[in-house]
């Protein structure tokens, strides 16, 4: 089979697959020096910040649902907000291609969320995840417990999970990645109830074994459909020449130490 052909098959599998339900959601939330540190960045405005990755309808078990449902990204659709959006929800591959993260965050996991009335169009996505973010602060969380950035100074599981535990009542996933010998916490991820939005204890939900996204290319092999999809275009890639690097690094739970990194 040519190329083309392959390609062609890649997107009827796609359209084909039937949509997967979800259990909650998860925002993901990224610490700029750390994520940096780990893969590699391309900064843009302030990187000291905890800044969003995305907000993610999961499944407690495999599989993790992902391109739901046929949906256009438009970037005037969320052009009222895209100073927010540029502040908040950055992206940090060469180029700092907002948009190009934005739609793919959208047409990956805003696709499953399309059932539910508070995020079932375009703007609704994203216009409710940087309130979501907003509201339950990760920076204020820390800020409050005397938790910040050092490259010197270790933190535990505990008591980050204490910090959140104190404020808000539940704790959220907590994902690190190891580089030069140390543990970086990268990512932070309440788990919010799907009905409602509201905060959940992640731990609950036995999430330790929940999807993760490799941020730096933004992709997850994610579903029986996605993986034969991503299958397909390996095979594409491998005979045209291109096939895709491996990442360098990976997120995983924290230890029971690990740094949250100050320098990138």
């Amino acid at each position: 089979m040519s190329s083309r052909g392959l390609l062609f098959l890649c997107v009827v599998l796609l359209l084909a697959s039937p949509a997967l339900g979800y259990d909650y959601f998860a925002l993901a939330i990224q610490w700029g020096p750390s994520y940096c540190k780990v893969y590699g960045c391309f900064p843009y405005g302030d990187i000291r910040r905890w800044t969003i990755h995305g907000l993610w309808p999961t499944t407690i078990v495999q599989p993790y649902p992902a391109y739901c449902t046929d949906v256009t990204y438009s970037a005037a659709a969320i052009s009222s907000i895209e100073g927010q959006l540029r502040t908040w929800w950055p992206s940090y591959s060469a180029g700092n291609d907002h948009n190009a993260f934005w739609e793919y965050e959208f047409e990956k996991h805003g696709s499953c969320s399309m059932s539910h009335a508070q995020l079932n169009t375009q703007y609704k996505y994203f216009e409710r995840t940087l309130n979501l973010h907003s509201t339950y602060s990760v920076a204020t969380v820390l800020a409050n417990a005397g938790i910040v950035a050092s490259d010197t100074k270790a933190y535990t599981l505990t008591q980050i999970t204490n910090a959140f535990n104190s404020q808000w009542g539940v704790v959220p996933d907590f994902d690190c990645s190891t580089t030069g010998g140390k543990s970086y916490l990268v990512e932070i991820r309440p788990c919010f109830d799907k009905a409602n939005l509201k905060p959940l204890n992640c731990g609950s939900l036995s999430t330790s074994d929940v999807a993760i996204e490799h941020p730096k290319e933004h992709h997850l092999i994610s579903g029986p459909r996605v993986a034969q999809i991503q299958a397909l275009k390996d095979l594409v890639a491998e005979r045209i020449g291109e096939q895709q690097p491996k990442p360098e690094a990976t997120l995983g739970a924290c230890s029971s130490t690990f740094y949250i990194a100050y320098a990138y």
